[in-house]
């Protein structure tokens, strides 16, 4: 009976595991007061941002003209080549000095922006500007449109001031085409090459052949002289006294004293004639000679 009533018992009982809880998230509660706050302390911070700035005053370039000038303007003036928004310049108003240019030289730095010479021409756009002024003279219309210039002109003119200023159109004509043709580069792109002949490319032959071996000559001659490597001393080249055999200044001085002495000793003991006389005689002439001075 035990052994029924054990296994009876192990039949019943089961093993059983615990589940595994799910997880708390956190989750944030949407609330519309929240957003509200932030947003009224992003304006708080901006608004005082704001009263902590300085007010700028007058600009200098207001003040030279007299009159308020838009943001947008005085941008343009302190940043020409829109270095600040982008960098982004219209090429061709740049090369054609149609940039605007500052009212006041002195806020720039320099008188004028763009406006003086490059030397450089949009040449598409001169080609296009001849072909339309073609256009019109074929069509006809060239002629109208100057004579409108003109009448706009003469329009306000009196009939002896539009008479005075009048041009004839030949000058009109001459005076454009050679403006046209004075620039440098297409003057020299114009002129034809002229071959100047035989004669002329030998002799520049002969004068490089003469210059190489000028040169060639000149190199060999170097060689010959000394070198200009090896160090010199500009000193030696000039005199230099040899300060060991001076002789002292005070013993020359005495040795040349006792000379002329001894010189007129013997001058005064000889006589006119030549003789020699006595020495009393010499040292009585003496003798007076000094009490003659006092």
């Amino acid at each position: 009976m035990s052994d029924a009533e054990e296994t009876k018992a192990e039949a019943t009982t089961k093993v059983l595991f615990k589940k595994a809880g799910r997880k708390n998230l956190r989750q944030r509660k949407n609330s519309d007061e929240e957003e509200k706050e932030e947003q009224l302390t992003l304006d708080e911070i901006k608004e005082r941002q704001r009263l902590r700035q300085r007010p700028n005053g007058v600009s200098l370039v207001g003040l030279a003209l007299g009159k308020k000038i838009a943001p947008e303007e005085e941008l343009a003036i302190k940043d020409p080549f829109n270095v600040k928004t982008g960098g982004l310049v219209n090429m061709k108003q740049l090369k054609s000095g149609k940039m605007k240019e500052a009212d006041d030289a002195y806020d720039v730095g320099i008188g004028t922006q763009f406006s003086a010479e490059t030397n450089k021409r949009d040449e598409d756009e001169e080609m296009m500007k001849y072909i339309e002024q073609e256009l019109q003279k074929r069509k006809g219309g060239g002629t109208e449109d100057a004579a409108e210039d003109d009448g706009d002109v003469n329009k306000y003119l009196t009939p002896e001031d539009a008479a005075l200023y009048a041009l004839p159109d030949h000058l009109r004509q001459s005076s454009s085409h050679r403006s046209e043709e004075m620039l440098s580069n297409q003057m020299l792109n114009g002129i034809p090459e002229v071959d100047l002949g035989i004669v002329a490319k030998i002799r520049n032959i002969e004068a490089t052949e003469e210059a190489k071996q000028k040169l060639l000559q000149d190199a060999k001659n170097k060689k010959d002289g000394p070198s200009q490597f090896v160090p010199t001393n500009m000193a030696v080249n000039f005199m230099q006294h040899n300060r060991f055999n001076i002789e002292d200044n005070s013993d020359q001085r005495r040795r040349k004293r006792e000379e002329r002495e001894g010189n007129k000793s013997a001058q005064h003991q000889t006589n006119p004639n030549g003789v020699k006389r006595a020495t009393d005689d010499y040292h009585y002439d003496k003798f007076r000679k000094q009490f003659r001075r006092y």
